[in-house]
């Protein structure tokens, strides 16, 4: 989600009398639509139900009307902060992501929108305007979900309904599976709006609450948009803050999502080995590189559990969004209303970043092999 420019420059001595006459409705109206079809589809699998049984769609509704309803909150947010600019901007562009074609449950249907503006933004006061609606307007829409979906929970016996053989287990919820990563923001929207004595689903169940899961990923696309590279909505807000030290502070931001995509893929790779290692009989012993994964996950847990996703994202943004935002030719400083607007966009992303995003925990046994080596070389013992 966010916007884009054709250019940067001097104030235009005219605008089109119509703005955003020149957009191809037809094609907003086929990509919304396909969006929709997709993100239902997506609804119906983290419902448990075939998503390619046009009868089962009705389970997806729900989550595709939340979800368009953030998306459209946040590039509208962008779209009337451009008109009031008098800089022409084109409807949303909304992107479908058919992702459950690819197998697996872990599909979001839809990889957002975004508008273009077609007109230059000639000040500091226009491009932070513009750039801050859309995460504002869409974590508005997002607490305003997750805080109907707190107090609207239906009772335990709700999972039971999906995951029947938990019944079979004397009803206990496994902590295996794909877990959504942790956010300040939704964290202390459950703890203010769910009830004390209710069910709260752990992560690794919450997808199957379509309020829960619709106002999550919202979170989580605000906190991606609100990172201050290149032409994310987050690296709008820098440069109009920070002017000549956004390139700077993007390049501290990149190397750090980097990192923790690096960290989680090793972590991966960790607990693939660990499994290998469990097939291989009790004899097995550890191989040095599964030793040295054991020793930086002793050190370092959090990083071991990072997103690997991060590092896709990081290729994203060096690639195609870039680190360093164009600049504009306006050494006017923000005012302090808007100064205090930005702090309040970069504490939501603080709220709404998750360092380990979607994650998979395997059940692996707590018995596990460890090395015994007595030639004084490194033993590891591993650890579940």
């Amino acid at each position: 989600m966010g916007y884009t420019h054709s250019g940067y420059g001097d104030r235009p001595s005219h605008l089109p009398s119509q703005l955003g006459s020149k957009n191809r409705v037809a094609l907003h109206v086929i990509l919304f639509v396909a969006t929709f079809l997709t993100t239902v589809m997506a609804g119906t699998a983290w419902a448990m139900r075939d998503p390619f049984e046009v009868f089962n769609w009705t389970y997806g509704i729900t989550y595709a009307i939340l979800v368009m309803c953030i998306i459209t909150a946040h590039e509208f947010g962008h779209y009337f902060a451009a008109r009031h600019h008098n800089v022409d901007a084109t409807l949303p562009y909304f992107i479908p992501f058919p992702s459950i074609l690819l197998g697996g449950i872990g599909a979001f249907g839809t990889m957002g929108a975004v508008i273009r503006t077609r007109t230059p933004i000639y000040n500091r006061k226009a491009l932070f305007d513009i750039g801050v609606a859309g995460p504002l307007a869409g974590v508005v829409m997002c607490i305003i979900i997750l805080a109907i979906g707190f107090m609207t929970l239906p009772p335990k016996s709700f999972i039971y309904t999906i995951h029947p053989e938990y019944l079979e287990a004397g009803g206990a919820i496994p902590a295996t599976g794909l877990h959504f990563g942790d956010t300040l923001l939704y964290w202390g929207l459950a703890q203010l709006f769910a009830s004390p004595s209710g069910w709260l689903p752990p992560m690794n169940e919450m997808y199957h609450y379509p309020w829960l899961c619709a106002g999550w990923f919202g979170l989580i696309l605000t906190g991606l948009n609100l990172l201050p590279i290149g032409q994310l909505d987050g690296g709008h807000i820098s440069y109009a803050m920070f002017g000549d030290r956004q390139p700077q502070i993007a390049r501290y931001f990149w190397w750090f999502i980097t990192i923790l995509g690096c960290g989680g893929v090793l972590g991966i790779v960790r607990q693939f080995g660990r499994i290998e290692l469990l097939q291989e009989g009790p004899l097995a012993e550890p191989g040095m590189f599964l030793q040295t994964l054991e020793v930086l996950h002793s050190v370092a847990p959090w990083l071991m559990e990072a997103w690997a996703g991060w590092l896709l994202w990081a290729f994203v943004t060096r690639v195609f969004i870039k680190i360093k935002h164009p600049p504009i030719d306006d050494p006017t400083p923000l005012d302090s209303g808007r100064r205090r607007i930005g702090w309040t966009a970069i504490a939501i992303f603080v709220l709404t970043f998750t360092y380990n995003g979607v994650y998979d925990r395997f059940g692996i046994p707590e018995e596990v092999p460890s090395s015994s080596r007595d030639d004084g070389g490194l033993v590891v013992e591993i650890q579940p």
